[in-house]
């Protein structure tokens, strides 16, 4: 009995929907070795026969301890899934890797091919000269960064950290300074931060030196070098930036978003710390690039932005929230969070997972506030932001009295142990601004087993939907879903589907308008003249293809949705790049990507 891990932010899905990876607390499917803390790391990709997994962690050295030096972390995956980020230690027999020592790894999830990034190609590394939580990674995974005290290439400088851009098998040196001379105090990237590499791969972000006054550059195209953090005084002499945090990277790759308590533009009238946006433009030397975000002094972190950086959300240090907008800021967020608890502060973290989305165009702003169970009914909500109506909701709150937290974390397993993709964004806003959570409240009729089931959020129509059933008396918990929001992911240990043979946390995936067939069921033995064609199944019928499931439609009808229930083929679609959105009312169904 295998059991998939049901806590924390594990699972994460291509943005198309078409596969997911999951953690499990044990063997199944091809596994052939486990990673850190006991765990292998599964993927599960759709075909036009159900759900096929494998197993993706490799097999480590059997007398290998798995704690400290020791691990083997899956840290980061293509947008498509196709290619993981794997951090290991002491992989056997793999050409290149140093024995006994941390490596960088790229991995096939197809072919489970390995492909070494952190080889050096001048000096032996140490057990501490590969910083495995230093590193960016590009959407297609096909541009890396990683940083190493050890001289990977002859032309890095001796005794101090570089970074170093891996480029399509390529390893080249990217702390080079706009001199074209190589950081010769040494360089470094970002902790978690995949956002160390542009979206696109083009640029690698890099602070110089290490300490102090450390300045951020960005290498472009391997070719040239841009100091992001220079001042726009128009002195002769300006004065050295300090404190340099990079916030976010928007996604067309253009734009660098980072905060300093540094005066360098002459509207920044205060000491406080600020945000400032960088700008690609052609010229960067002579050209204005910096635009300032923030005036106020008191800038926390940014929030988010849109793809293009014409809106920016960012937090206050008391916890309010502001949007920026083509050079007007307005307020967000503020008063209306604290009723019934005063010094509550936004639940997210500046950096990944986070508890806070932006739509692509910056319209909308979903986000968790802080809370705690308590007799006074303060707990954590989610809510949604529309910039162009200047309309703040909450999706998340009962019409009565407030019992239950929500969240985007699963929480089905009850406290067991799991290993965060730090380095991962769940998306629960998808690019339709359909909002995803989980809570114990009854937010629909449906909803009538008083455990936390998952529900999806639709701003068009203000229409709340579960996800899961709402019944019996097992949770249900949200874990991701796709760009668009055509595929949601829950787990519970509720049977929704008859491959579902067990109790155990199983994945789901959760489809607009279906997906697949419920498999025949297998007849009961019978006697050779009392057998009838009708009732046996097809040979070799699949075990994983069921969508056998709609919450709320248990009934045969003639309904079209509720017709599917009853064993009729479903409609699919036939281009994934235009999913069929639910008509108002319609819900989800469901099958399962277990095994």
């Amino acid at each position: 009995m295998w059991r998939l891990i049901g806590g924390g932010s594990v699972t994460f899905a291509a943005s198309d929907g078409e596969a997911v990876t999951f953690s499990s607390r044990g063997s199944f499917a091809d596994a052939v070795g486990a990673g850190s803390d006991a765990q292998t790391r599964y993927l599960s990709r759709r075909t036009a026969a159900g759900w096929s997994t494998t197993a993706l962690t490799p097999t480590p050295s059997w007398d290998d301890v798995q704690y400290f030096f020791g691990n083997l972390n899956f840290d980061g995956f293509s947008d498509d899934l196709h290619t993981a980020i794997l951090s290991a230690y002491n992989l056997p027999g793999f050409p290149g890797a140093t024995p006994n020592r941390g490596n960088l790894f790229l991995e096939n999830t197809e072919s489970h091919a390995l492909q070494l990034i952190s080889e050096s190609h001048f000096e032996p590394t140490g057990q501490l000269d590969i910083s495995e939580n230093h590193w960016g990674i590009s959407r297609d995974a096909k541009h890396l960064s990683l940083q190493a005290r050890a001289r990977l290439l002859p032309e890095a400088p001796s005794g101090v950290p570089s970074v170093y851009e891996w480029d399509e098998g390529t390893l080249r040196l990217a702390s080079i300074l706009p001199d074209g001379e190589p950081a010769s105090e040494g360089a470094v990237t970002f902790e978690y931060e995949p956002e160390a590499v542009t979206p696109d791969g083009r640029g690698v972000l890099f602070l110089s030196p290490p300490s102090g006054a450390g300045q951020l550059y960005e290498r472009v195209d391997h070719q040239r070098t841009v100091w992001v953090s220079q001042p726009e005084l128009g002195g002769t002499v300006e004065p050295t930036p300090e404190n340099i945090q990079v916030e976010d990277v928007t996604a067309d790759g253009r734009h660098i978003l980072f905060s300093t308590t540094s005066q360098l533009l002459p509207e920044d009238a205060n000491e406080g710390r600020d945000i400032y946006l960088y700008s690609e433009t052609p010229d960067p030397a002579s050209e204005h690039n910096l635009t300032l975000i923030s005036k106020s002094g008191d800038a926390a972190f940014v929030v988010g932005s849109a793809a293009d950086a014409s809106r920016v959300y960012f937090r206050l240090e008391g916890g309010d929230i502001d949007l920026w907008e083509e050079g007007i800021t307005r307020h967000v967020v503020g008063e209306v969070l604290s009723e019934g608890a005063p010094n509550r502060q936004s639940a997210w973290n500046s950096w990944s997972p986070g508890g806070a989305r932006v739509s692509a165009d910056g319209r909308y702003l979903a986000f968790l506030t802080a809370g705690t169970p308590s007799g006074d009914g303060v707990h954590r909500e989610m809510y949604l932001f529309d910039a162009e109506r200047d309309e703040l909701t909450c999706v998340s709150c009962p019409p009565g009295p407030r019992t239950s937290d929500a969240t985007v974390e699963s929480s089905v397993a009850n406290g067991v142990p799991s290993l965060t993709l730090v380095s991962l964004e769940p998306r629960f806003l998808s690019s339709e601004a359909t909002v995803f959570f989980s809570t114990g409240e009854a937010l629909v009729p449906e909803d009538t087993n008083g455990v936390s089931d998952a529900y999806e959020y639709s701003p068009p129509s203000h229409r709340l939907s579960l996800l899961s059933t709402g019944k019996g008396s097992d949770p249900a918990s949200f874990v991701e879903a796709d760009t668009n929001g055509s595929d949601a992911f829950i787990v519970t240990r509720q049977r929704l589907v008859s491959a579902d043979k067990d109790e155990s946390i199983d994945l789901y995936a959760v489809r607009v308008d279906g997906g697949f067939q419920s498999p025949p069921s297998t007849p009961p033995p019978c006697e050779p003249s009392s057998c009838q064609r009708e009732g046996s199944g097809a040979p070799g019928a699949p075990l994983v293809t069921s969508t056998a499931y709609a919450p709320g439609n248990r009934k045969c009808s003639r309904n079209r949705h509720r017709a599917r229930h009853c064993g009729r083929h479903p409609r699919r679609r036939r281009h994934h790049s235009h999913p069929r959105k639910p008509k108002p009312g319609q819900q989800h169904k469901s099958r399962s990507a277990n095994r």
